[in-house]
């Protein structure tokens, strides 16, 4: 995608269109937020959101606005992403999704959850979760998406709940979507997650394969899941 990513940029230099430019910020924001390079991301997502102001559709607008409050809460700048998920209601007063409507809550849940205000992110997230299995369209890979971060959500709070099979029985769900749809730029976190939930439940067996399989991803690049990998592993081992 970084290949395409820069061949495209020295093809708009020499020939701008603003359609394809904001695909191509658009898309450099999502590929450097799944980098973990959140900055560089904000930076693109103001620049695609700057165009579509200028020629997009209410839905594309409302879309970047939720996916640059990601980016935001990723910064733990929540008054920010807050103010932008606001700008993306507004949009679907007029010109419904329950799409984009569902990935708000989702937004709200995440927020709630760093808050640690768990009975609030738990009814956001059963919620969103409740909206996206209802849309009548086929889901999308990027509602599969929004899947795994409800679902890896509610596998924390469980797992601080100390409810250990719901957590491992979340995290497992999680896993299973991004193997099957190939998302695999926090499969680090998610394996790790598993790993951890039986850890808990005493499975250490499970633990070692999913502290393994987070230590082989190559997908994913935070050395924080890999040094929690290896310091868990090391645990299963002197367990």
């Amino acid at each position: 995608a970084q290949q395409y990513l820069a061949e495209q940029k020295k093809i708009l230099k020499a020939s701008p269109n603003a359609d394809f430019q904001f695909n191509y910020h658009n898309n450099m924001a999502f590929v450097e937020n799944q980098l973990y390079n959140f900055y560089l991301a904000e930076e693109h997502y103001k620049k695609a959101i700057t165009i579509l102001e200028d020629i997009g559709t209410v839905k594309q607008q409302a879309e970047a606005y939720i996916d640059y409050a990601g980016t935001l809460i990723n910064q733990r700048n929540f008054e920010e992403s807050n103010r932008w998920l606001s700008k993306a209601k507004g949009l679907l007063v007029d010109f419904p999704d329950e799409s984009l409507e569902a990935r708000i809550i989702c937004r709200e849940g995440s927020m709630n959850l760093i808050y640690r205000n768990y009975p609030a992110a738990i009814e956001q997230f059963l919620e969103s979760d409740k909206r996206i299995n209802a849309l009548v369209t086929p889901l999308t890979v990027k509602d599969y998406y929004f899947k795994t971060i409800i679902y890896s959500s509610l596998g924390k709070i469980y797992e601080d709940s100390e409810e250990r099979e719901r957590s491992v029985k979340a995290y497992l769900n999680v896993v299973n979507w991004c193997e099957t749809l190939g998302m695999r730029t926090r499969l680090s976190w998610h394996y790790l997650n598993v790993g951890n939930g039986y850890m808990a439940l005493r499975e250490l067996e499970n633990a070692e394969l999913y502290f393994k399989k987070s230590l082989g991803i190559t997908d994913d690049n935070s050395q924080d899941a890999r040094a929690a990998a290896y310091a868990n592993l090391g645990s299963c081992y002197m367990s």
